[in-house]
């Protein structure tokens, strides 16, 4: 069969294809960016560029493919503070590839959860989740919408699978509860920890999946499920083990705060049957269960990340001052962004609102020693205070926005999209630096600039030189897309993240990269190392360190993080 797989290069989608290629079928995979694409294409996989945003894609792939297998879901967003939206989003996909399919028998296979039924029950594949109407229990009611394709002629089925899909490589729960351990030198459970996720081994899903798209019959529920519900407790155990860091308990109000975005899912008690998928598929789970698969070791290798002694290169130090404030010498020239050395206090800021700085920096101007160019994003409080603005006075340039050109005097140039300027270097040579996109909150550019004002990324590169981005304060992967369709891969991004957010303003979506789209801003840019900037010294941040550690962690991605060199 021709399959189109959506999700096809991620975590269980890559595992999946190689199952059904081994198998002889020819498999079409979605891909959301180059790299995806790259990927895809060498495991032998014809890839489709778009996401799942692009229905008129999905619906031309589905209809010139014998079947379809549906893995993606906008995890990026659904696990860090927008489920709904993550939801809704697998909906219409869903909806599109049922319309398509219609009346042509062919498999359509959905992968679905394990959550929303009640705790300490025993799931079975006849149980229905409940529809309460909340976030998660949209996803819920997607399965039944598939489910209810059987009756317009479409061979649908979902697959249940187990909220831990484990195996070398995870960077899902798992990997993030590594993390989160790690950064806290704590292993927590919440309560007893007595409440239970069901397990199943990535090879096992992937196999079943097969199976699934080969003979699953119309309208069939499958468990994704190896292990029917093993204790957070347990698994908190294992980890306390192998990290040698103590076991202890949060309590259930104290758990968003330590778990962050993985709070919620980790509180439920979800125990699950495969005994139907058995009998039906003849599928039979052989790879290790998950606390054998913990005690192997793989999760615990430590995160790498560029010190000193490694430094290469194409890996200059960087020195940051936090906020978003950081020093880096480039083609023998010394370039500054954003500079904030101002004291902790309340500082004002457009619309009568106040910016909180809650930490100070780690260095002042006098320090710094020589600057030769400030790439300054914009002219916010936390991003340009009094200190800074007498600073711009003794360095030679500084690069800007268009209208932060005009407004900061002969030594400022404002950059627009894709302009550049060339810079001497000492010795000869140049540096050039290009103004490219940055929106400074979610949606369009324009609407977002009508509050927040122009904001501009900068890309570095010169002969025999890395390439270096800059982000600014930057919310739109869109935008790093674009800088990575003409720059891309870079060698260095220096990336704005932190999630900054506003009450009343975009509804308190966040300004600027939260830890998960940073991840992937990662992702798109091809990045070999990332140096997170932007990410505390200010009230309005809510994603700090040990956020961006656990999202790059989940996301393997934790061997590019480089946290510069203090003051």
């Amino acid at each position: 069969m021709r399959i189109f797989v959506t999700g096809a290069s991620g975590w269980i989608g890559s595992a999946v294809v190689t199952e059904l290629i081994d198998a002889g079928h020819q498999v079409v995979g979605l891909a959301r960016s180059d790299a995806s694409a790259a990927a895809l294409t060498a495991a032998g996989v014809q890839a489709v560029r778009g996401t799942l945003d692009d229905l008129d894609v999905l619906r031309e792939a589905a209809g010139a493919s014998d079947a379809v297998i549906h893995l993606a879901f906008k995890h990026d967003i659904g696990f860090t503070g927008d489920y709904q939206g993550a939801a809704e989003a697998d909906r219409r996909a869903v909806d599109t590839f049922g319309d398509t399919l219609a009346g042509t028998d062919h498999p359509f296979v959905v992968a679905s959860g394990l959550a929303g039924f009640k705790p300490g029950h025993l799931a079975t594949e006849r149980d229905m989740p409940t529809i309460d109407g909340s976030p998660l229990s949209i996803r819920m009611a997607t399965e039944q919408a598939v489910l209810a394709l059987a009756s317009r002629g479409v061979r649908s089925s979902v697959v249940r699978v187990s909220p831990t899909c484990h195996g070398e490589g995870d960077h899902g729960f798992m990997a993030a509860l590594v993390a989160i351990a790690r950064a806290k030198g704590v292993s927590a459970h919440i309560g007893d920890g007595a409440n239970r996720w069901p397990a199943v081994h990535r090879l096992d899903a992937a196999r079943l999946f097969r199976l699934a798209v080969e003979k699953a019959p119309a309208g069939s529920v499958l468990h994704g499920v190896a292990e029917e519900g093993i204790p957070i407790r347990d698994i908190a155990e294992v980890i306390g083990h192998h990290l040698d860091v103590p076991v202890t308990t949060v309590t259930p109000e104290t758990a968003s705060e330590h778990f962050a975005w993985l709070g919620p899912f980790l509180d439920l008690d979800v125990s699950a049957s495969n005994t139907l998928t058995r009998e039906l598929l003849d599928w039979r789970p052989t790879h290790p269960g998950l606390l054998e698969d913990l005690n192997r070791g793989h999760y615990f290798h430590a995160p790498s990340s560029v010190t000193p002694a490694e430094t290469t290169s194409d890996q200059f130090p960087v020195r940051v001052f936090g906020g978003p404030t950081a020093l880096f010498e480039y083609g023998g020239l010394r370039f500054l962004t954003d500079p904030t050395f101002d004291a902790p206090g309340d500082y004002p800021a457009p619309g009568g609102s106040v910016l909180t700085k809650t930490a100070p920096s780690a260095g002042s101007p006098a320090e710094l020693g020589l600057v030769d160019v400030v790439l300054l994003s914009h002219e916010h409080a936390d991003h340009l205070d009094r200190s800074g603005r007498a600073l711009l006075a003794d360095v030679p340039l500084t690069l800007t926005t268009p209208d932060g050109g005009k407004r900061l005097g002969d030594k400022a140039r404002g950059l627009a999209d894709w302009e550049s300027v060339e810079l001497d270097r000492p010795g000869g040579g140049t540096v050039t630096v290009t103004g490219v996109p940055a929106v400074h909150g979610p949606g369009p550019r324009e609407e977002v600039e009508a509050f927040s004002g122009q904001v501009v990324g900068f890309v570095l590169t010169g002969d025999g030189l890395p390439t270096v981005y800059v982000s600014g304060d930057n919310a739109s992967l869109d935008a790093v897309r674009e800088t990575a369709d003409r720059f891309g891969p870079v060698d260095t991004a220096v990336l704005f993240a932190g999630a900054p957010r506003f009450e009343g303003l975009f509804d308190g979506a966040p300004l600027v990269l939260d830890s998960a789209t940073a991840a992937e801003a990662t992702r798109i840019l091809g990045a070999r190392r990332v140096v997170p900037v932007h990410y505390d010294s200010w009230a309005h941040i809510t994603e700090g360190r040990d956020a961006l550690q656990a999202a790059f962690t989940a996301a393997g991605l934790a061997d590019r993080l480089d946290w510069g060199h203090l003051g």
